[in-house]
C-alpha cells in the first residue's frame, strides 16, 4: 500500500478512536502531547490533519502518520507500519449495496443492545416505529452510535449517520464519507407541505408526531446543511404548496432559518413559513417534555415569509443578491384560528370572520371573557359588530347570536355554530398555552470526566489548605485571609452529615456582607439559597429534603431567633 493510499484509507477520526481520544463538537480536544488543561488540539477531518495551537507544545501540525508517530513515540517507519495495519481494517469506502447490508447488521444489533434502546427511549423515540440501527464496535467510524440511513430517490441507502449513545458524548454525531442522500427518505411526488428540520434526530421525532401524505418531513444536516440533494428534491415536487422551516430555538437556529429561506425563495413557487421553536428548545427536547399536541400547536402558530422587492433592489445595488425577509401572516390565511399575535386572534370559518381583540386570559378556566369583532364574509357593506362577553355565559352568547343575525344577515343556526366552534378552538388554544407554561424539571448539573479528574487532582495536592487560601485570594478577596478560609470551609461542610454553621459579628460597615457574598460566589448556584430576612414561618414552606446539603445565607438575623430554634 502506497503512502497516499494509506492516508486516503485511514481517517484521522479512526486514529483518534484507536487511542480513545474524542474531540468535542468543535473538533477540539486536550492535546495528548503536552500538559493541556483546556482543548488546544484542533482536528480537521476534511484534510485528515491536526494542529496544536498551544505555545507550550512542539507537536505543531501534521497528518495521520505524524499523529501515530507522536503517540507511539517511535520512528516514522514504525508509524507507517502501524498506519498500514490500521488502514487495512478500515471499511469506510463502500458502495450502495454494502451500505444496505451493513445497515441490516446494525438493525439486528439494535435489538440486542439495551443501551441503544434505552438511549432512543430516553429521547422519546420508539425504536420499532422507524428505521434505525446500532453499531457497537464492529465499524470503527461510528462506534457506539445509533445509525440512521440516508436514501436516494430510488429509496436505496447511500450514506449513514451516527449519533453517539455514550452519556459523555451525547452531542457527537458522524456522517459516512462523501455524505449523500436524504433522511428519512426522498419526499413523495404527492407532497404538498414539506417541513425542514435542523437535524436527523429532530426529523425522526417529528416524523412520528405528524400526519403523513400530503405532508412530508425532511432533515437538513445542520443550519447550513441544505445540500444539492435537498434542492433537487424540492424542485421535483410539482404539487408542493408550502415549505415550513422548523429549526432550533436559539440564535443559530433562527439565523440558519433565515439563510435557508432566502435560498428557498429562489426555487419555491408557493408559501414559505417558519415555526418559532421555544427559546433553548429543539424538536426532540419538546417531545421529551410535552405531549405530541405541542407540535400541532406550533405548526398552527407558524409565520409566513415575504420578500420586499424594494429591499431586493437596494441590496442588489449594493452588491448583494439576497433579498431581506419580512414576517407576515399571509401564509396562514387558510388556518381556522390564527394565533400568531396573542393580542389579535383571527378566526376564519363558516360565514363570519371573527377577531378576538386583546386575546384571552390563560388563567381562570371557569370563564372565557373576550372582546369580539364580527364581520360578514358575504355582505361587503355590512358594518362589523363588536361585543364583549363571557363565552361561558349562555345569556350573553344568545344576545351575541341575536345581534349577529340582525346586523350581519346570517341565520341563527349559522351564527350559533360559528360561536360554538370558536369557543372550542379558544379552549384548545388555552390548554396548549397552559401546557407550555408548565415549568421544566431542572437537570442536575454533572461534572465532565475531565473536570472530575482535575477536582480529584486538586484535592490530592500537597498543602491543600494553603493552596485553597491562595486561590481564594486570587478570586479577589484581599485582607481577610483567615476569615475567608474559615467561611469557605464552613460553606463546604454543607455536604457532611452534620454541617458547620457560621455567624459573622461586627460593627456596621466592617465588611461582613461583603465577605459573605464573595465567599458564596465560590459555591455552585444550585447549592445555595440567599435570604435577606426571615419571617416567622419561613422554613415551614420548604419540602422535607429541599434544603438538604444546601448553603443558606441569611443577611440579617434581626427577629430570626424563633425561626432558627425550629432547627
Amino acid at each position: 500500500m502506497t503512502l497516499p493510499e494509506i492516508k486516503s484509507h485511514l481517517p484521522i477520526l479512526q486514529v483518534l478512536d484507536h487511542y480513545s481520544l474524542k474531540p468535542n463538537k468543535n473538533g477540539m480536544l486536550n492535546c495528548p502531547f503536552h500538559n493541556d488543561k483546556t482543548p488546544s488540539l484542533q482536528i480537521y477531518p476534511q484534510t485528515n490533519t491536526f494542529c496544536c495551537f498551544s505555545s507550550n507544545c512542539k507537536a505543531g501540525t501534521g497528518d495521520v502518520i505524524e499523529f501515530i508517530r507522536l503517540m507511539e513515540k517511535c520512528t516514522k517507519h514504525k508509524a507507517l507500519v502501524k498506519a498500514t495495519s490500521m488502514a487495512g481494517n478500515h471499511t469506510t469506502y463502500m458502495n450502495e449495496t454494502n451500505f444496505a447490508k451493513l445497515f441490516k447488521v446494525f438493525e439486528g444489533n439494535l435489538k440486542k443492545s439495551e443501551k441503544a434502546q434505552g438511549y432512543l427511549k430516553g429521547r422519546n423515540l420508539n425504536p420499532v416505529a422507524f428505521e434505525v440501527g446500532f453499531n457497537g464496535t464492529a465499524w470503527p467510524q461510528m462506534k457506539e452510535c445509533v445509525i440512521f440511513p440516508l436514501k436516494d430517490k430510488d429509496d436505496k441507502i447511500v450514506s449513514l449517520y451516527g449519533r453517539s449513545v455514550n452519556a459523555r458524548d451525547t452531542g457527537k454525531h458522524y456522517y459516512s464519507k462523501d455524505r449523500k442522500g436524504l433522511y428519512p427518505k426522498w419526499p413523495s411526488p404527492n407532497t404538498q407541505t414539506l417541513i425542514l428540520t435542523e437535524s436527523i434526530i429532530d426529523a425522526a421525532t417529528l416524523e412520528l408526531a405528524v400526519s403523513r401524505e400530503p405532508l412530508a418531513v425532511l432533515a437538513c444536516y445542520g443550519t447550513n446543511g441544505f445540500t444539492q440533494d435537498h434542492e433537487q428534491a424540492v424542485r421535483e415536487l410539482k404539487h408542493l404548496q408550502e415549505i415550513i422551516i422548523f429549526f432550533d430555538g436559539d440564535a443559530a437556529g433562527r439565523a440558519g432559518a433565515q439563510r435557508l429561506a432566502e435560498k428557498l425563495k429562489l426555487i419555491l413557487n408557493g408559501r414559505l413559513s417558519m415555526i418559532n421553536c421555544p427559546e433553548g428548545e429543539d424538536i426532540n427536547s419538546l417531545a421529551q417534555s410535552h405531549e405530541r399536541e405541542i407540535f400541532k400547536h406550533l405548526i398552527e402558530q407558524r409565520k409566513g415569509f415575504s420578500f420586499s422587492p424594494d429591499s431586493y433592489r437596494d441590496e442588489k445595488r449594493n452588491g448583494s443578491t439576497s433579498p431581506k425577509l419580512h414576517i407576515n401572516t399571509s401564509a396562514r390565511e387558510h388556518l381556522t384560528l390564527d394565533t400568531s399575535n396573542p393580542e389579535l386572534l383571527y378566526y376564519r370559518n363558516g360565514v363570519l370572520n371573527i377577531t378576538v381583540l386583546g386575546g384571552i386570559r390563560i388563567t381562570g378556566m371557569d370563564r372565557m371573557r373576550v372582546t369580539l369583532k364580527l364581520e360578514s364574509k358575504t355582505k361587503d357593506n355590512a358594518l362589523p359588530l363588536r361585543h364583549n362577553l363571557d363565552l361561558y355565559n349562555k345569556g350573553q352568547v344568545d344576545q351575541l347570536v341575536t345581534q349577529a343575525t340582525e346586523s350581519l344577515e346570517v341565520s341563527t343556526l349559522e351564527a350559533t355554530h360559528v360561536v360554538a366552534a370558536l369557543t372550542a378552538e379558544l379552549e384548545q388554544y388555552r390548554e396548549r398555552k397552559l401546557e407550555l407554561l408548565k415549568p421544566k424539571r431542572e437537570e442536575k448539573k454533572q461534572l465532565s470526566e475531565t473536570e472530575k479528574r482535575e477536582a480529584l487532582d486538586y484535592l490530592k495536592s500537597k498543602d491543600l489548605l494553603k493552596q485553597t487560601a491562595q486561590d481564594i485570594t486570587r478570586s479577589g478577596i484581599v485582607g481577610e485571609k483567615i476569615n475567608s478560609v474559615i467561611a469557605y470551609l464552613t460553606y463546604t461542610s454543607r455536604k457532611r452529615e452534620k454541617p458547620l454553621h457560621l455567624m459573622c459579628l461586627g460593627a456596621s460597615g466592617t465588611g461582613k456582607t461583603y465577605l459573605q457574598e464573595k465567599i458564596s460566589q465560590l459555591i455552585p448556584e444550585e447549592d445555595k439559597l440567599e435570604i435577606t430576612t426571615l419571617s416567622e414561618n419561613a422554613f415551614y414552606y420548604f419540602g422535607q429534603e429541599e434544603l438538604k446539603q444546601k448553603l443558606i445565607l441569611i443577611e440579617d438575623l434581626d427577629g430570626a431567633g424563633d425561626v432558627l430554634r425550629t432547627w
